[in-house]
């Protein structure tokens, strides 16, 4: 994946597109590529300004500040985009959005070339009452409107103010359908293949996104690997070029209006609910840019309050529980393209900010979510050591309670863990007390991609292992092989289908509560833990 990454960065700059030849060179051609929503006649010139794909999230400070985004059908040609807003459905507020395009030339190796300007509108909305709900529309200046709303802001900290609530994670997620424009695309690249035992017909990120919405959370987690637009996840051997090859089929393949299906496929639930990404492997996407995140940083608004130049690190807060998403794109030894971009500002951050979180009195519940993992054994990509090395003392030390992961397309759960070594096994509906048991990490790659294996067993609600020791799994070092492991004892759950997490927190005085349940793609579930924390008189109001 990282020599795929960097034969991409230099064929790029080998091949430099002027501006000029990407709008004489086929651009018309390739904006009719858009599907779903906007189709075949929107990328016209001449037709309707539309607005779709519609997606909220959280700005810094969650309680407050909502940031709505969306996709535009077209140029908007000197049309305005407003978002109305208002705590009624009457609204009352508008303001006018910014719009970011987003310019894509990439040469392809059969000499033609894809180019495609994609426009998307954000509209920044702060100073708003707390867990209320908060309406808005898309219009446009030459008369589109979408239907009116409602997104909520998150629960602020107020011990005495705290009620029950619940959000959703996963990763890996991709889509179901597979574009067909623009001409010359690897056939049924960008879809999310079949494993063994899926039906021909299978549609797994559909089926996950209706138990999204299903579980209606106050926010939704999305653990990298967003949509799959770079299609290097169904290639084989020849999917990147070695060393000294100059064709190589992962240019020809990366399709920008992937990211069109893909908002349009959640919407169901990202138009109302709070969508919170963090970057994957499949996310550095190098024709955008030296980290390959400039085409992210247009489509996406996220919270910003993270270190300069790492725009998937940042942290929220909703009610008692503080979430960090950190890029471990960073730190991963086993897909190296951004290893080291921020000269270690990431890890300072993290390390300063679980403090914070920590010593706050208003916190119960740390959660940290990424990509690559520090701990699993899923056969592929299994465990990171570079990951692992960088933050797992930091997750003991100031005694996080969840790390969310995902990269690995399946499901796996550890027992609670210090120093690298379980410290009590925890098999389903067990009760963990974090802050002397330690911290529990999950695997939740089974958004939808093409689901993965693993070297031992399956072991789950109904089908549990009497001894889930793992044999041998892979673990990356930082010369970027797989020299292994032995006698596994940390894992406890494995599932290899397609599944997410639901988190319902039940804040209290005197004892918090949080249960963690794992659920596939058809509603059934196959494990719970709850997370049991005293509130010390330090925390009371």
């Amino acid at each position: 994946m990282a020599e795929q990454y960097d034969w991409h960065r230099a064929f790029r700059k080998r091949h430099r597109v002027s501006r000029r030849s990407f709008l004489q060179g086929g651009a018309a051609a390739a904006m009719v590529a858009g599907l779903g929503f906007f189709g075949r006649v929107a990328y016209a010139a001449d037709a309707p300004l539309a607005v779709g794909g519609r997606h909220v999230g959280f700005g810094p400070d969650a309680a407050s500040q909502l940031r709505f985004s969306a996709q535009l059908s077209r140029n908007p040609l000197g049309a305005k985009v407003f978002l109305d807003h208002g705590p009624t459905p009457a609204l009352g507020a508008t303001t006018e959005a910014e719009v970011r395009n987003l310019l894509t030339q990439i040469p392809r190796t059969d000499g033609g070339m894809l180019a495609a300007e994609q426009f998307y509108v954000h509209g920044r909305v702060d100073g708003l009452p707390g867990r209320l709900p908060h309406f808005y529309r898309w219009r446009t200046s030459d008369g589109f409107t979408t239907d009116v709303v409602a997104a909520h802001t998150a629960m602020p900290s107020a011990r005495l103010a705290l009620l029950p609530f619940r959000f959703t994670m996963m990763g890996d997620q991709g889509i179901d359908d597979t574009p067909a424009e623009p001409t010359g695309m690897r056939p049924g690249a960008y879809r999310n293949s079949h494993s063994d035992g899926d039906a021909p017909d299978a549609r797994n990120a559909e089926n996950i996104q209706r138990q999204i919405v299903a579980s209606n959370p106050d926010f939704h987690i999305l653990a990298g690997d967003i949509c799959y637009a770079d299609n290097s996840h169904g290639g084989g051997p020849d999917w990147f070029a070695p060393s000294g090859r100059t064709d190589n089929p992962a240019v020809d393949a990366y399709n920008p209006f992937v990211w069109d299906s893909y908002f349009q496929a959640i919407e169901s639930s990202a138009a109302r609910v709070p969508w919170m990404f963090t970057t994957g492997n499949h996310d550095m996407e190098a024709i955008y840019g030296t980290h390959g995140y400039g085409g992210l940083t247009r489509r996406l608004d996220l919270p910003g309050n993270g270190p300069d130049g790492c725009p998937s690190v940042y942290s929220f807060r909703y009610g008692n529980v503080a979430v960090l998403s950190l890029d471990a794109n960073e730190v991963s030894w086993q897909v190296r393209a951004n290893l080291g971009y921020s000269g270690g500002a990431q890890t300072s951050w993290v390390e300063h900010t679980l403090a914070a979180y920590r010593g706050d009195p208003a916190i119960d519940f740390i959660v940290c979510f990424f990509h690559e993992c520090a701990y699993a054994t899923g056969v592929g990509a299994a465990s990171d050591g570079g990951v692992r090395s960088a933050w797992s003392d930091l997750f003991d030390r100031y005694r996080v309670d969840l790390v969310l992961q995902g990269h690995n397309h399946n499901f796996e759960r550890t027992d609670p863990m210090r120093g690298g070594r379980p410290t009590k096994a925890a098999p389903d509906n067990s009760i963990v007390y974090p802050e002397t048991d330690g911290t529990v990490y999950y695997v939740v790659g089974g958004g939808g991609a093409i689901h993965a294996t693993f070297p031992a067993d399956e072991s789950y609600r109904g089908n549990e292992l009497s001894d889930t020791t793992v044999a041998k799994a892979t673990l990356w070092t930082s010369d970027g092989e797989d020299q292994g492991e032995t006698d596994i004892a940390w894992s406890r759950v494995r599932f290899r289908r397609y599944s997410f997490i639901r988190v319902d927190v039940r804040p209290g005085l005197f004892v918090s509560e949080m249960d963690v349940t794992a659920v596939d793609e058809f509603g059934l579930e196959f494990d719970r833990i709850t997370y049991r924390r005293p509130v010390t008189e330090r925390k009371l109001p």
